[in-house]
């Protein structure tokens, strides 16, 4: 979509608190926006990612 990172290798550059979304975004050369829209997509797919129980829209990559 905007990178030619798997799903896979972008959730392993998420590394609290070295490496929040923030900077995954940067590191990637995209905007939080469309970090954002890859989360969007990556949900859709049900793609490993852990719903958090703290309630609906949290989620932990």
């Amino acid at each position: 979509m905007y990178v030619d990172k798997s799903p896979a290798d972008i959730i392993e550059m998420h590394n609290p608190p070295t490496s929040n979304w923030e900077v995954v975004a940067d590191d990637l050369g995209i905007t939080q926006e469309e970090l954002d829209e890859i989360h969007q997509k990556m949900e859709t797919l049900d793609l490993g990612m852990i719903k958090d129980p703290k309630g609906p829209g949290a989620m932990r990559f």
